[in-house]
């Protein structure tokens, strides 16, 4: 197998969760402050990265799917949670890239941009390259 770059890890969810009919959920491989549920949203955990080797050669990074039913009101909630989680965990399995689950948090009222929504997550520990990226500007001093 080989490793994802850190940088690649969410563009890759990214293409494995997208919609392929109109009844599928967008995918946000950003974070965003505002939303359409039923929708996913694809994030970093804590710890974000965890050193696996003694010397630092090989990482794990944390990485999230948010799954988000819909705003916290009377409804079909949780039916929609259970879809979503199930629509990940079979598109992910079906990727050729190994997405492996660490754990998966029930679910919960969580505001995004503000506005409290049913929400559950899928937290997966996927091994990755933790390379600089030469055309991404580095924040020094305060400008670029």
């Amino acid at each position: 197998m080989s490793l994802l770059d850190l940088s690649e890890v969410r563009a890759q969810a990214a293409l494995a969760l997208a919609p392929a009919t109109d009844d599928d959920p967008d995918v946000h491989a950003d974070i965003v402050d505002a939303l359409v549920p039923p929708c996913l949203m694809l994030d970093w955990g804590n710890p974000w990265l965890t050193a696996t080797s003694f010397d630092g050669s090989s990482w794990e990074a944390r990485f999230v799917v948010w799954a988000v039913a819909g705003r916290v009101e009377p409804g079909p909630g949780i039916a929609t949670l259970e879809w979503l989680i199930a629509y990940v965990k079979n598109r992910l399995q079906a990727d050729p890239y190994p997405w492996p689950v660490a754990t998966s948090v029930s679910p919960v009222r969580y505001e995004f941009g503000g506005v409290p929504y049913l929400s559950a997550r899928f937290e997966y520990d996927v091994p990755v390259a933790v390379e600089a990226p030469a055309d991404v500007p580095v924040l020094i001093g305060g400008s670029y």
